[in-house]
C-alpha cells in the first residue's frame, strides 16, 4: 500500500519505520543520489516489511564537490550548533544579498537553535530545524544550493513518515553510522564561494 495510509500498515511498524528511514539515509550519505519527487504517494509499505521507492523519473545527484558540506551542514544542524550552521550556510550559498547583515543573520540562526536546547534527541524532529532555518536563509537572502533543498525535502518526508508508524523514531541515531561513513569516504570539498564576516 502507499505510504499516504500508514495508520493501515500492520506487522511491525517499529522495524518498518527504521527501514524507510535507513534507506533514505544510504541513497543520501552514501550513494550521493536523492529521489527528486519523494512525497508518500511515491513510497510503498509492503505487507512483508519493505519500502518500495517508486516514480524515479526526477532525480538529483549530490555532486562529489557538493557532498563534504552538505555533510557537514546536516551534522551542524543535527548537533543544534547554530554558529557553525550560519557559518556553513552562508559560506557555501551560491548566492547573497549585497546588502546582508552577517552578525543579524548569525543572531537569528543561534536564537533559533537555542529554542532547542535540553530537548531530548529523540524528540527533536529535523523538519522543525530545517524550516525554522529555511525561513531564516529567506529572510536575510543566504540562498540555498537546489540540491541541498531536494535533499533536506527527502530527509523531512522520511522523518516525517517513519513517525507515523513509530512515534519514537530518532533519525539523528539512525544517521549516526552513516554520517561516520560519510565523513571518512567523502571526496574532497569544494573550496567556500565566500569568507565569514569576522565578528567583533
Amino acid at each position: 500500500m502507499r505510504a499516504t495510509e500508514p495508520e493501515k500498515v500492520g506487522g511491525d511498524r517499529v522495524a518498518l519505520a527504521a527501514r524507510g528511514l535507513r534507506c533514505i539515509l544510504k541513497m543520501v550519505f552514501e550513494d550521493g543520489f536523492v529521489h527528486a519527487d519523494l512525497h508518500p504517494g511515491n513510497i510503498l509499505l509492503t505487507a512483508d516489511g519493505r519500502v518500495v521507492l517508486i516514480d524515479l523519473g526526477l532525480v538529483a545527484e549530490i555532486d562529489d564537490e557538493l557532498r563534504g558540506p552538505w555533510i557537514q551542514t546536516f551534522v551542524a544542524v543535527s548537533q543544534v550548533d547554530g554558529k557553525l550552521a550560519a557559518s556553513l550556510f552562508y559560506s557555501h550559498a551560491p548566492f547573497v544579498g549585497s546588502d546582508i547583515d552577517y552578525a543579524a543573520f548569525e543572531r537569528d540562526v543561534l536564537a533559533h537553535f537555542q529554542s532547542f536546547h535540553g530537548k531530548p534527541l529523540h524528540e527533536l524532529e529535523a523538519s522543525q530545524v530545517l524550516a525554522g532555518m529555511m525561513n531564516i536563509l529567506r529572510k536575510h537572502e543566504v540562498q540555498v544550493d537546489p540540491v541541498f533543498t531536494v535533499v533536506n525535502l527527502a530527509m523531512l518526508v522520511a522523518e516525517g513518515l517513519g513517525k507515523q508508524l513509530d512515534p519514537k523514531l530518532d533519525l539523528i541515531a539512525h544517521a549516526a553510522p552513516f554520517l561516520m561513513n560519510a565523513i571518512a569516504n567523502a571526496p574532497p570539498p569544494r573550496p567556500p564561494r565566500r569568507e565569514v564576516p569576522v565578528l567583533p
